[in-house]
């Protein structure tokens, strides 16, 4: 194997940090979701937001920009699809699913 690049090392840290975040992030948001008090359910949808605006969406540009691995997007997208849209889909957040792929596409096991 190569040595990786900088920038290579860098996503594979932040696809690192991601799932370690997501462990954490996605079964409580889901929790506030279906809490039933508006006060929750809006904190969770604060949480939805800034998952996916400032942690995820600058990752997959970045991933994408860097590598051109578009096959990984048939991995996250469902995943994703399914932890917004089930009642407690934020279980399936605790896959590692951005370390995966990531390590997948440098040949790292």
């Amino acid at each position: 194997m190569k040595e990786l690049k900088t920038i290579d090392k860098a996503l594979l840290t932040y696809a690192h940090w991601i799932d370690n975040i997501d462990m954490y992030l996605g079964p409580a948001r889901s929790t506030l979701s279906v809490s039933g008090s508006d006060l929750l359910e809006g904190i969770g949808f604060g949480i939805k937001v800034l998952d996916y605006g400032m942690m995820k969406g600058p990752f997959v540009a970045a991933y994408l920009a860097r590598t051109k691995d578009f096959s990984a997007l048939a991995d996250w997208i469902p995943k994703e699809l399914l932890a917004v849209s089930l009642p407690y889909g934020g279980l399936i957040e605790i896959m590692r699913r951005y370390e995966k792929m990531a390590k997948k596409h440098y040949g790292i096991k």
